[in-house]
């Protein structure tokens, strides 16, 4: 008979976004470290995630709530606090009222800053909100903004739940390029139809794989049909073809695991992302990466880590989240011609890791506060 203990891990799982998949992961980790044994569920803010291994809230997941009911609950990740309807804290409310968990926690969750919150959000978010037995979050401009939107509650900061995350001994064997002679790029197609965007980033990766003199190794976070990261590097790495570029781009088709990821950047010279979490995996395994703000939370991932010398734009991006845009146009960021590089050599000499260890111990005390409740 299994003497694990069980505990539930709720958040933005199910749809294949390694960012988002990474949290289990470093959950399970944690624990490890700890040398605590549970058994976790993964259960999804959706109703139908795609993932055979998620459990959703939708009604054919009913069965397999009934047997959580009265479980420790941990909300972590991304999406958590948001300004909408189905941001996962208020789904997690239809969990509370199916499953009524034994304790929940939100640990290392975000918050959506740069928006409005409405009147009503706001006393729907204070239900729930009662209900938690503490309420940590990922990064100090979370922190900040949460305190700001919320006075009355009571939160401090741990970092990202995935600095916690191991990385496999080994990046795929399918990936020949050789440690530390590849540039590993993650981006998005956030701004694909701007017509701005393409030259300034083909531009900008031509320098910068010339000047390194190492290939560019393009690698997806997410690749759902709802957002696919390789279309857009396929785009690019195409136009850098066409360009000149002096070592051939190499994109991956296939979607790797997290553990598989983590150690493609583990392994690169240099990562260049927009993906928060590919800037998450990237400290976590000590290499040197370059952030583009497209949304206010790479701000915050960097502050917390003492990254922010090594984020784009150079100068803070405003606060406050562009109209009907979820973070930024990519005119907002006013970036320039050479940024990249720029900001590339200075990551390389003067980029140090030496908060990730309290980050890591932050997250472990955390935890075990909660599960000795």
């Amino acid at each position: 008979m299994s003497t694990q203990k069980p505990l539930t891990i709720f958040g933005s799982f199910g749809f294949g976004n390694i960012g988002d998949e990474a949290i289990p992961y470093a959950l399970a980790d944690l624990l490890q470290q700890l040398k605590l044994d549970y058994e976790l569920s993964i259960v999804s803010r959706f109703d139908s995630p795609a993932m055979d291994s998620v459990i959703g809230l939708g009604a054919v997941h009913t069965d397999t709530l009934d047997k959580l009911r009265g479980q420790p609950s941990i909300i972590a990740g991304g999406g958590i606090v948001e300004a909408k309807d189905i941001s996962s804290i208020l789904r997690y409310k239809h969990y509370i009222e199916k499953v009524q968990p034994s304790h929940s926690a939100i640990i290392a969750g975000s918050f959506e800053f740069g928006v409005n919150y409405g009147w009503k959000i706001k006393r729907q978010l204070r239900h729930v909100f009662s209900q938690m037995d503490a309420i940590y979050t990922r990064d100090y401009l979370s922190e900040l903004y949460f305190k700001e939107t919320f006075p009355e509650q009571q939160v401090s900061t741990l970092g990202d739940m995935v600095l916690g995350m191991k990385a496999d001994a080994e990046k795929p064997a399918d990936i020949s390029l050789e440690k530390d002679h590849y540039i590993a790029v993650c981006l998005s197609d956030t701004w694909s139809k701007d017509p701005e965007w393409l030259p300034w980033i083909g531009d900008e990766l031509k320098a910068l794989s010339n000047t390194l003199n190492r290939p560019l190794l393009f690698v997806p976070m997410s690749c759902h049909s709802s957002d696919d990261d390789r279309i857009e590097h396929r785009r690019i790495s195409e136009h850098l073809k066409a360009n000149g570029i002096k070592h051939e781009p190499h994109t991956l088709d296939q979607q790797y695991d997290p553990r598989a990821v983590s150690a493609i950047l583990r392994d690169a010279h240099l990562v260049i992302a927009m993906r928060l979490h590919s800037c998450v995996m990237a400290y976590a395994q000590q290499t040197p990466f370059v952030g583009i703000s497209y949304h206010p939370k790479l701000m915050g991932f960097a502050q917390t880590v003492g990254w922010r010398p090594f984020l784009l734009p150079a100068k803070n991006a405003p606060m406050k989240q562009d109209t009907d845009k979820y973070g930024y146009a990519f005119s907002s960021l006013t970036l320039q011609q050479g940024d990249l590089v720029t900001m590339a050599d200075k990551a390389l000499e003067h980029g140090e890791f030496n908060l990730l260890p309290v980050l890591i111990d932050n997250l472990k005390q955390a935890l075990q506060h909660f599960l000795n409740r």
